[in-house]
């Protein structure tokens, strides 16, 4: 994977607590990726 030289994702280090706390938002979220939040919950993938 590492050779793939992909970007670092944006919201990784918010998406993972949120999963972790069940779809949960995490408090500390840049205003510019709020957004994501709303998809957390709503998303059929958990």
């Amino acid at each position: 994977m590492a050779e793939l030289g992909l970007a670092y994702p944006k919201f990784i280090d918010y998406a993972v607590p949120g999963n972790r706390a069940c779809g949960q938002c995490p408090g500390g979220v840049p205003e510019d990726l709020k957004q994501y939040c709303d998809q957390i919950g709503e998303s059929l993938q958990g």
